[in-house]
């Protein structure tokens, strides 16, 4: 019967700890980067079509709507297309559409070699050196995506999100080493 090595046992579960956190953190980001950048591109898009079909109707209605009382309302839609065609380069919204595409796509990518790493640890029943290498370059991919992070996330996303992953994935679930495991 194999010795049991508390010690080696510790240092196994701390490894499993690092990874299964950084499994765990990938997915969130990549749920919290998805939600982001669909919903600027559903902003983005909103406007994109709110002054293609206001711009040419009021320009195009302008001499006709001169009159009454529809008078005001042309003229509030003429003012509400110029005032959009002035902010929209101001919001930088496909600007922050390519790094909120970006962050998705690395987190998912991240999140998908880690979903595979998780699975072979369970699959082996440990963590083998080929492994440990697999998780260190995640973690430097995952310090690369960092800076592109949102510098004041949206707590309220960040909890839906944080919901999901341990709907999805609770700490339970993962593999772990029996107790009376050597090291």
């Amino acid at each position: 019967m194999a010795q049991e090595n508390p010690a080696g046992r510790a240092k196994l579960i701390a490894q499993l700890n690092r990874i299964y956190n950084s499994h765990r953190t990938a997915l969130l980001s990549q749920k919290y980067y998805g939600r982001r950048l669909s919903s600027y591109k559903a902003w983005n898009k909103a406007l994109e079509i709110g002054l293609a079909i206001i711009t040419p109707g009021a320009i195009g209605s302008w001499a006709i709507w001169q009159i009454g009382l529809i008078q005001p309302f042309w003229t509030a839609i003429a003012a509400l297309a110029a005032l959009g065609a002035v902010v929209k380069p101001f919001l930088q919204w496909p600007e922050e559409i390519e790094r909120y595409s970006k962050l998705y796509a690395g987190y998912n990518d991240l999140y998908q070699d880690l979903d595979r790493l998780v699975a072979n640890i369970a699959l082996k029943g440990g963590v083998t050196p080929e492994m440990l290498t697999v998780f260190r370059s995640s973690q430097a991919r995952g310090r690369t995506l960092a800076i592109l992070d949102d510098p004041r996330p949206k707590e309220k996303l960040r909890k839906e999100c944080r919901k999901e992953v341990n709907k999805e994935k609770p700490l339970n679930n993962f593999w772990k080493p029996p107790k009376n495991a050597a090291g």
